[in-house]
This record gives C-alpha cells, sequence and structure tokens, in this order.
C-alpha cells in the first residue's frame, strides 16, 4: 500500500467520508477562483499604472522595464487580501 490518502471502494480518503472530501474541495476551489480573480484584477490596475509610469519616463527619455514587477505585486497583495478575508481583519 502506497503511502498518503488513497481512494477507496467505499469512497473515503484517509479516513474522511466523502462529504467532508467534497465539502473542502468545493471551498478550495472557491477560494482559488477568489484569488486568481482578485489577482487578475490588481494585475490589470498595477499594469496600468506601470505602464502609465513608462509613458510618463519615456517623455523625459528615461528607460523603464519593470512590468513584470506589476504581476508579482499583484499576486502577493491578492494572498494578503484572501487571508485577511479569511481572518475577518474587516470585521474585528
Amino acid at each position: 500500500m502506497a503511502y498518503g490518502l488513497v481512494l477507496h471502494e467505499n469512497r473515503e480518503v484517509g479516513g474522511l467520508s466523502s462529504p467532508l472530501v467534497n465539502k473542502f474541495s468545493e471551498r478550495a476551489n472557491r477560494c482559488r477562483q477568489n484569488g486568481f480573480m482578485i489577482a487578475l484584477y490588481l494585475w490589470l490596475i498595477l499594469g496600468l499604472l506601470t505602464l502609465h509610469k513608462s509613458m510618463i519616463l519615456a517623455e523625459h527619455r528615461i528607460d523603464f522595464t519593470y512590468h513584470g514587477l506589476a504581476l508579482i505585486n499583484a499576486l502577493a497583495l491578492s494572498k494578503v487580501m484572501l487571508v485577511a478575508r479569511h481572518l475577518h481583519w474587516a470585521t474585528n
């Protein structure tokens, strides 16, 4: 028998019943989708701000090519927002 969680014939995974596994799976998928949508929105906003900054600097003949940084910032900020939402910081 292999180590880890094994799907048995009676639909138990590691001693957990199927409804509990389905509930966890649905919640994980929902969080992943929310995180993706937040990251996409933040990437759009931060990307537009970076583009605006590069256009202004280009008028003064200053090179600026940090457009990939907007994606990294968006992913990091979306993770912070998901943790804050999960811990209910806005309501406390």
